[in-house]
């Protein structure tokens, strides 16, 4: 179940460097989004494995906690850019998509 929720948080992190293309260099504090996003979700685990409980499922509930902040993360860019152009008609549609995709709808 970990090495599973491992290979989408790395679909979901591919998606995000997709995504921090469309903003400006200085927008990840001097970091290149590669380095920006990797230390995101660093930070991300530290924080989930220090709130699990121990044993053997704290791997698990970490690697679910980093995912769901990802996806969020993933859905706030996107929100952030569409929001450039598109009406809120438009952005809910896309959160159909993107709910439906990760089969939450």
């Amino acid at each position: 179940m970990k090495e599973a929720t491992y290979a989408v948080i790395e679909v979901v992190r591919q998606m995000w460097l997709r995504l921090a293309v469309a903003f400006p260099e200085r927008q990840f504090g001097g970091q290149t989004p590669e380095e920006y996003i990797g230390e995101y979700i660093k930070q991300r685990y530290e924080w989930h494995y220090a709130l699990a409980p121990g044993g053997t499922i704290s791997g698990v509930m970490a690697a679910g906690g980093v995912l769901n902040d990802l996806e969020l993360v993933v859905l706030e860019t996107v929100d952030a850019l569409k929001g450039l152009g598109q009406s809120e008609r438009g952005r809910q549609i896309w959160r159909g998509y993107w709910e439906a995709a990760k089969g939450r709808a």
